[in-house]
């Protein structure tokens, strides 16, 4: 098992900073990596009106890479997060979505339901 520290960045819908505390286990004899980090989201967030909400999110997201290489290749990744806890305009959010991409550079969908 590896743990390290991923530092990120999201455009879009949110937009902001990420940080994550992560572990990666390979499972050699399916040949895939799995993944699990915990994430903190730091930005805004469009609602369905157009209104940015400004705060930071915890986030937990869990993927997989198959075929799992022992370094870094071009393999897609792909999984799922959820919210845990938000503060500032993004307090009481709830939501989850996928995220998939080639290497580390992911693309990030989902639903996020902020309090009224």
């Amino acid at each position: 098992m590896l743990r390290g520290v991923a530092h990120g960045e999201l455009t879009g819908d949110m937009t902001g900073k990420t940080v994550e505390e992560l572990w990666l286990v390979r499972l050699g004899g399916p040949g895939k990596n799995l993944i699990a980090g915990n994430a903190e989201f730091t930005g805004t967030v469009m609602d369905a009106d157009g209104v940015m909400h400004e705060g930071t999110l915890q986030l937990l997201a869990i993927g997989e890479q198959d075929p799992g290489l022992p370094t870094p290749s071009d393999f897609p990744w792909e999984g799922r997060w959820f919210i845990r806890g938000g503060t500032g305009d993004l307090a009481g959010a709830r939501g989850h979505g996928t995220g998939e991409g080639p290497s580390f550079v992911l693309t990030y969908e989902g639903e996020i339901h902020l309090p009224h």
